[in-house]
C-alpha cells in the first residue's frame, strides 16, 4: 500500500524540511481479537520525506493487510474461525524511498465462544437429588447451547435441554437425579455439561447414598396409657391413669371405676367420651393417610425400579 502525504486523516505523517527518521506504529501491544472477528486499526507514520509504502504480514490463522481509502488508512485484521487461541506475530514495514521503518508485535487471539456453568443450589429427598444450575454466555457471539450428561435418561429429568444464550445472558435449569439404589451405601459420580458447536464447559458432581439415613422401626407399647385430665367434684385433678370402664346407673349418673367411687355428671362424662372417640378417629385417620402415602411412594419406587431393570437389559 502506498500512502501519499496529502491523504492522512488517521495517519500522523510529519513532513519537515529537516530530515527525520521514518517511524511506524500500530499499537500491537494492546490488541486482543476473537476468532471469526475482523478489526480495523489505525496506523501511525511519522518522519516521512515522500510517499510511504506499507506492507504487513502475519502467520497462518491471522490475516493482516494495510489499506488507504483516502480518508482513512490503517491495518485490517481478519482472524480465521478455526484459528488456535494464542499470540500471533505481526510485522509492519514502511518505506518512503529514503529510509525504512519496521514494527513487530504480538496480537492476542482468544476463543470468545465462552460458556459458563455454576451450581446454584442442591435439594435432597429420600428418592432424588435436585441440582439447580446457571448457564451463562461470557463471549461476544450468541450461543445455541444444550445440556449433556453421562447419565442414562432413566436416572434423571431436566427442565431445559436446549436454550439460546445471547452475549452476556444466563439461564437457570434444574436437573433431578434418581439414583438406582437410593437406600444403598454407594457413591454416584457423573458430569454435567453445557455445550454448543463452538464451546463446552462441564462440572463434576457426586451423589452419596443412602439419600435418607435409616430410621429405627417403632413398635407400640403394650402398656400404653391414655393421658386424660378430668376435673373432679372436689376441685382436684387426676393426672393420668389407665382408660377406665364406665357403667350407667339408673340414678342418671355415670360411675367411673378407679376413681374411689366419685360420681361425675352424665353430661360431662358423655363429653369426655366424645373427646376420646374424636381423638381416636383423628389418630387412625392420620395413620391411614400415612399408609396411603407410603403405598404411593412404594408403587412409584417399584415402577422406577422396573424401568431401570428394563433399561439395563
Amino acid at each position: 500500500m502506498t500512502i501519499r502525504p496529502s491523504a492522512a486523516l488517521l495517519f500522523v505523517v510529519a513532513l519537515s524540511s529537516v530530515a527525520a527518521a521514518l517511524q511506524v506504529d500500530f499499537g500491537a501491544g494492546e490488541l486482543s481479537l476473537c476468532k471469526c472477528q475482523q478489526y480495523r486499526l489505525p496506523l501511525y507514520v511519522a518522519g516521512a520525506q515522500g510517499e510511504v509504502t506499507v506492507t504487513a504480514s502475519s502467520i497462518s490463522g491471522l490475516d493482516v493487510a494495510a489499506f488507504d481509502t483516502g480518508s482513512e488508512a490503517g491495518l485490517l485484521f481478519g482472524v480465521a474461525c478455526n484459528a488456535t487461541p494464542g499470540g500471533y506475530f505481526v510485522s509492519v514495514t514502511a518505506t518512503d524511498g529514503f529510509s525504512t521503518a519496521r514494527q513487530q508485535g504480538i496480537v492476542s487471539v482468544r476463543d470468545c465462544n465462552e460458556l459458563g456453568i455454576d451450581l446454584v443450589r442442591t435439594e435432597r429427598s429420600c428418592d432424588s437429588v435436585d441440582f439447580t444450575f446457571r448457564a451463562s454466555n461470557n463471549g461476544i457471539f450468541p450461543q445455541e447451547a444444550y445440556f449433556a450428561t453421562g447419565l442414562s435418561t432413566v436416572f434423571y429429568e431436566v427442565s431445559s435441554r436446549r436454550f439460546v444464550l445471547q452475549p452476556g445472558a444466563s439461564r437457570t435449569f434444574t436437573l433431578s437425579v434418581f439414583p438406582p439404589l437410593p437406600g444403598a451405601n454407594a457413591k454416584v459420580v457423573f458430569e454435567v455439561a453445557v455445550q454448543s458447536p463452538d464451546a463446552k464447559v462441564s462440572l463434576p458432581l457426586a451423589i452419596t447414598t443412602p439419600l435418607c439415613p435409616p430410621t429405627a422401626s417403632l413398635s407400640p407399647r403394650s402398656d400404653a396409657v391414655a393421658e386424660v385430665v378430668i376435673p373432679l367434684s372436689q376441685g382436684s385433678y387426676a393426672s393420668s391413669f389407665n382408660l377406665p370402664s364406665v357403667n350407667l346407673f339408673p340414678s342418671g349418673a355415670l360411675s367411673v371405676s378407679g376413681l374411689a367411687g366419685a360420681r361425675i355428671p352424665a353430661t360431662f362424662a358423655a363429653l369426655v367420651l366424645l373427646l376420646l372417640l374424636a381423638a381416636a378417629f383423628l389418630y387412625f385417620r392420620a395413620k391411614f393417610e400415612d399408609n396411603a402415602v407410603d403405598a404411593r411412594k412404594e408403587k412409584a419406587r417399584r415402577e422406577r425400579a422396573k424401568r431401570i431393570a428394563e433399561a439395563l437389559r
